[in-house]
């Protein structure tokens, strides 16, 4: 195997079992009505970081057409994960502990502290993908502009 193939599987690997970890403290109180959206806005926070960093070491970064898949794609989870955070902020504004976590054994101070680990944690992870996605969409524009620029500099040349 490549060695940037084996860098991308454990991020992503690194990636799912910090999204997983994150969501213990939620999952130990009983049924966790997000925990899918969590998982994912997690999981897209911590590799967009990364393929915003490492851009040009990723090997599906060289195809064109890959490129521009991702800048659309990164586009509609940038909505989705925007739609998220309304949807579980609106929850817990309203102190909905039903619609958020299913339990009958939680008890009031676990409930408010819940509450505050799930504001916290959502909201952290959902701007950072925000700013991840906005990087990487970045980094994205820039390597189009890079090939425009190198096509109209060779065309100048000949």
């Amino acid at each position: 195997m490549q060695t940037p193939l084996i860098k991308t599987l454990i991020w992503v690997l690194v990636a799912i079992i910090t999204s997983v970890a994150i969501q213990i403290p939620m999952l130990w109180h009983g049924d966790y009505a997000f925990l899918y959206p969590n998982l994912l806005i997690v999981f897209i926070s911590i590799m967009s970081i990364r393929n915003s960093f490492e851009f040009y070491n990723i090997g599906f970064h060289r195809n064109k057409w890959s490129r521009y898949f991702l800048f659309v794609l990164n586009i509609f989870i940038f909505l989705y994960i925007l739609n998220r955070l309304e949807i579980v902020l609106g929850v817990i504004d309203s102190m909905d502990v039903k619609n958020l976590i299913s339990s009958s054994t939680i008890t009031f101070n676990e409930t408010v502290d819940v509450l505050k680990y799930v504001n916290k944690e959502y909201l952290f992870f959902s701007i950072a993908s925000f700013v991840g996605l906005a990087i990487y969409n970045l980094r994205l524009l820039a390597s189009f502009w890079k090939l425009t620029t190198s096509l109209k500099r060779e065309r100048k040349l000949t």
